[in-house]
């Protein structure tokens, strides 16, 4: 708890939540823009249902969840790169371990925040529109969401407190980001399972589908199941790998 008060405590130094603002404010809009459009504009015969919403909102954050949780991690890591706070720390008698699960829960709660966000206006947009709200895929939605925040979230942050240049970081993350929005488009369900930047579209409990340039239906995830399995095992994975390489590489 100690590790994770001082990691929250540096935050309040840090334009952190300046760039979460903006992120989150240009993803609700752009998010929302898009669920208005979309119940709006919906093609007869199709049900506008909660999942016919998530189906709109979720593109816009299967490209945005990897570059915040990339620019999370880099500003966490900047502390240590831009002072000998690191070197202080461990003199102190913080342990890497500590540090490195501090600064992970603190990213993975920030990371949060767009995502409680996102889910919250999209319900209320769907119920402002007429559409009725089941509770139930909202909420598997939004667990989705958090769970899959996990394991690119560590790999990000290791990248950023091993390389002193956030460039890289930032750059997977964008990459994370394109990636994101190829799932289901030119590749499966399968392959995105062991890909941690497409896991905010593999969670998803719907997909739209489309036929002759126009939406034609909303289609449930087969086996959702067992994907939220499969990724929260690969987070926990990633989480203990990149812990494992922080260790190895400070003790240099």
């Amino acid at each position: 708890m100690k590790a994770l008060g001082l990691e929250i405590s540096k935050l309040k130094r840090s334009r952190l939540w300046l760039t979460l603002a903006l992120a989150t404010g240009l993803e609700l809009v752009w998010a929302t823009a898009l669920t208005v459009i979309s119940l709006a504009k919906a093609p007869s015969g199709i049900a506008v249902t909660t999942g016919y919403a998530i189906g709109s909102a979720t593109d816009v954050h299967n490209l945005v969840a990897p570059i915040i949780s990339a620019v999370v991690a880099s500003r966490l890591a900047s502390t240590e790169h831009d002072s000998t706070m690191l070197s202080q720390l461990l003199a102190d008698g913080q342990s890497r371990t500590s540090l490195f699960l501090a600064k992970l829960t603190t990213a993975l709660a920030i990371c949060s925040v767009p995502v409680i966000a996102l889910v919250s206006t999209t319900t209320l947009v769907a119920t402002a529109s007429g559409v009725p709200t089941d509770l139930g895929m909202t909420a598997t939605w939004l667990g989705g969401l958090l769970v899959a925040n996990i394991a690119m979230t560590a790999i990000h942050l290791v990248l950023a407190l091993l390389v002193h240049r956030q460039a890289l970081t930032l750059s997977v993350g964008a990459l994370g980001g394109l990636l994101g929005t190829l799932t289901d488009v030119i590749m499966p369900n399968s392959v995105a399972a062991v890909l941690p930047w497409q896991y905010p579209a593999l969670l998803s409990p719907v997909r739209l589908v489309f036929g002759e340039g126009t939406t034609t239906g909303v289609a449930p995830v087969d086996h959702l199941g067992a994907y939220i399995v499969i990724v929260i095992v690969i987070g926990l994975a990633a989480t203990a790998l990149a812990q494992a390489v922080f260790n190895r590489q400070v003790t240099r």
